[in-house]
């Protein structure tokens, strides 16, 4: 919601970046990315250069196809939803393949929702999640591959 009242001031400032204004965005989203993945930066470094191969394939700015291998279809690029889908679907198999199904919970809906104590000690982690969402959000803006991965 914040995203939709910043964002025409947001993008009357764009209009003034040069070429090292983006650099210096997309290094510092690819090293937010890599760094808030987790504890293992070489996994984080690891995603994000996936991410970046995925986001080759398509046409450039040129309009010179990359990586179509001679398909229509791809000049568009990945279809993220399809993609997403099939990773997770894929993880899921996994993980089934791996462990054996047991049951997690039986319990009545209302036993499974959070108390007021459970919230009130959730609330700052809400805001501080919140306020790097927003900030991540704009990324998309600066660096393409960097909100799917």
């Amino acid at each position: 919601m914040a995203l939709s009242f910043t964002g025409p001031l947001l993008a009357s400032v764009v209009f003034y970046f040069t070429a090292p204004d983006y650099a210096g965005m997309m290094f510092f989203s690819l090293v937010s990315l890599a760094t808030l993945s987790g504890r293992s930066i070489i996994k984080g470094i690891l995603m994000v250069l996936t991410g970046m191969l995925l986001a080759t394939v398509g046409c450039s700015l040129g309009g010179i196809p990359c990586f179509t291998y001679g398909s229509v279809k791809m000049l568009s690029g990945l279809d993220l939803v399809s993609m997403v889908i099939g990773l997770f679907g894929i993880c899921e198999i996994m993980v089934g393949l791996e462990a054996e199904l047991v049951t997690i919970a039986q319990a009545k809906v209302g036993k499974l929702m959070p108390s007021f104590r459970e919230l009130r000690d959730c609330i700052g982690c809400t805001f501080r999640s919140t306020g790097i969402g927003f900030f991540l959000a704009c990324c998309p803006a600066w660096f393409p591959p960097s909100p799917p991965f």
